[in-house]
């Protein structure tokens, strides 16, 4: 009987242990980002994860010949942010730097939608607009990286 006490101790703080893997690996487990047409128009860009960011920058790439990005907004919780900012579309040929935080130290969204990207098609067809070198910054001086995200849109 002891040693099923023993076993059955032993399994219960093995059970325990794992428990408390888990969710070190779950606190740890890098935001994703996401893209999805938005209309015909524009793109917005959310992000999943098990918390918050204390800040988030990327490039935006697309085909310059194939269409313009015309605006980069922020939405939803991100927009109340002190810091959102982007390159100038204007002057961006193909690669749009992005991103916000606050000085406030008020923390992005861990999940829902960021920004909308907006753009005026210069051809009819298909295009992909792709999101890289996504860096989001945690507590402290820790940064994260985040794994690109494209998708393919329709041109009207």
């Amino acid at each position: 009987a002891r040693a099923m006490i023993r076993s059955a101790r032993q399994l219960g703080l093995t059970v325990l242990l794992a428990g408390c893997a888990s969710n070190a690996e779950q606190a740890t487990t890098p935001p994703q980002l996401r893209l999805q047409a938005n209309g015909s128009r524009a793109v917005e860009l959310s992000i999943t994860g098990t918390s918050a960011l204390r800040g988030l920058q990327a490039t935006l790439s697309y085909d310059p010949e194939q269409l313009i990005v015309t605006a980069v907004e922020a939405v939803d919780q991100l927009a109340r942010l002190d810091r959102v900012f982007s390159a100038d579309p204007n002057a961006a040929r193909g690669r749009l730097l992005f991103g916000a935080t606050d000085t406030r130290r008020v923390r992005l969204p861990a999940s829902g939608r960021l920004f909308v990207i907006a753009f005026t098609p210069r051809v009819v067809g298909k295009t992909s607009l792709a999101v890289h070198q996504a860096i989001g910054a945690l507590d402290g001086e820790n940064r994260v990286g985040i794994a690109d995200v494209e998708i393919e849109v329709e041109l009207q």
